[in-house]
């Protein structure tokens, strides 16, 4: 299991929890580097940007990287994403240290 540091904004944080936090979007230069790396079980910290906070973590539910229809709802189009579910969820700017466990039907 590899855990990773994911960076997004509020905005595009906030397109993730209104979809259970089921995906991660990526941009290209990161499927270049790591798309043979990302494992089932590995889990992603993210860090929201602006609130200078760490908001969730997901756990990988599927190996590698796919393509990501239309590039998602996100500010900005990402082209491919990593299949994902909620293990812990606070809402920014609380830190993740005081949120509590969820699952799929109450991930935040």
């Amino acid at each position: 299991m590899t855990d990773w540091l994911i960076v997004e904004t509020l905005p595009n944080w906030k397109v993730d929890q209104k979809n259970q936090f089921s995906y991660f979007g990526l941009t290209e230069r990161f499927f270049r580097l790591n798309h043979d790396e990302i494992k089932l079980g590995d889990r992603l910290f993210a860090y929201v940007t602006g609130n200078s906070s760490f908001a969730d973590i997901r756990e990988v539910v599927k190996d590698g990287i796919r393509n990501l229809p239309m590039g998602g709802d996100y500010e900005r189009s990402f082209p491919y994403c990593i299949d994902t579910k909620c293990a812990h969820a606070a809402a920014p700017p609380r830190s993740v240290m005081n949120s509590r466990r969820c699952s799929s039907s109450n991930c935040i």
